[in-house]
């Protein structure tokens, strides 16, 4: 079962786009979409937080989830009937992108969720052993 979003939820956003042509989803398809993005959003958050995020910080990643699973439909939809993707689609993904980007640069936050301990400000990552990023020291170093 999906975690940050439903089936309705993305045939709610399909819906209002008008599409040249019908074709119908069976659910188990639009679930697999689901997992994919939920897939992509943990591991691109993963980087900054301890995924999957809390309860009350899915309505954040929900937004997110909901626009990559309907742009990967689409374009789906859309390579059946050989036509363009709407410009609708296309912002979809867009703002998607620029929801993921605000949050790891910390312009969104996600505060319920624990911060994974390896972040660091400057968007590095920790070894457990290293007490500082080793890209920060010295050319004598080596």
């Amino acid at each position: 079962m999906p975690m940050y979003c439903q089936i309705k939820d993305i045939q709610r956003m399909i819906k209002w786009t008008k599409f040249q042509y019908n074709n119908v989803l069976d659910p188990s398809d639009v679930e697999e979409f689901i997992h994919e993005a939920e897939a992509e959003v943990n591991s691109r958050l993963s980087k900054k937080y301890i995924t999957p995020v809390a309860e009350g910080d899915i309505r954040i990643v929900k937004y997110v989830v909901v626009r990559l699973t309907a742009f990967s439909i689409a374009k789906v939809l859309v390579a059946q009937a050989g036509g363009d993707l709407p410009e609708t689609v296309i912002r979809w993904e867009e703002q998607a992108e620029k929801r993921l980007q605000d949050i790891l640069a910390g312009e969104l936050e996600l505060p319920e969720t624990e911060k994974n301990p390896s972040w660091q400000a400057d968007g590095s990552l920790l070894s457990i052993k290293d007490s500082e990023p080793f890209w920060k020291k010295g050319v004598d170093q080596w």
